[in-house]
């Protein structure tokens, strides 16, 4: 892989399906989605949003499986209910629809890599 500070050229088995739709074009229209989407999020402190927008990656990442993300983020079962709850209403969703989680997660997953990308 070529690196220098001006570069963008990735090996291909670095990128992924949604990293190709995400580019300076679109970038703009990732943001506000996200900024409506998160709107209730987004308002909180610092460190209360990164924790829900984290457990809401890791919950959706491990299919909705409390067991699995409560290790992973390693916090108590009534902890994670705790963050899912206040999730779901800071979303207005019950996180129980798979079209929308999966916009969410896609959401969640552009905006880490549109992250990623800026800061190199």
């Amino acid at each position: 892989m070529v690196s220098s500070p001006n570069a963008s050229i990735a090996a291909f088995k670095d990128v992924s399906v949604l990293s190709i739709f995400i580019n300076d074009l679109n970038i703009e229209h990732i943001k506000q989605l996200a900024k409506n989407r998160f709107a209730g999020i987004f308002s909180l402190k610092e460190q209360t949003r990164n924790e829900l927008l984290e457990t809401l990656y890791v919950y959706l990442n491990n299919n909705l499986k409390i067991q699995t993300t409560m290790h992973e983020l390693n916090i108590s079962k009534s902890g994670l209910l705790y963050r899912l709850e206040n999730l779901k209403k800071y979303l207005n969703t019950d996180l129980k629809d798979a079209d929308e989680n999966f916009q969410i997660l896609l959401l969640l997953k552009a905006i880490e890599i549109y992250s990623k990308t800026s800061n190199t």
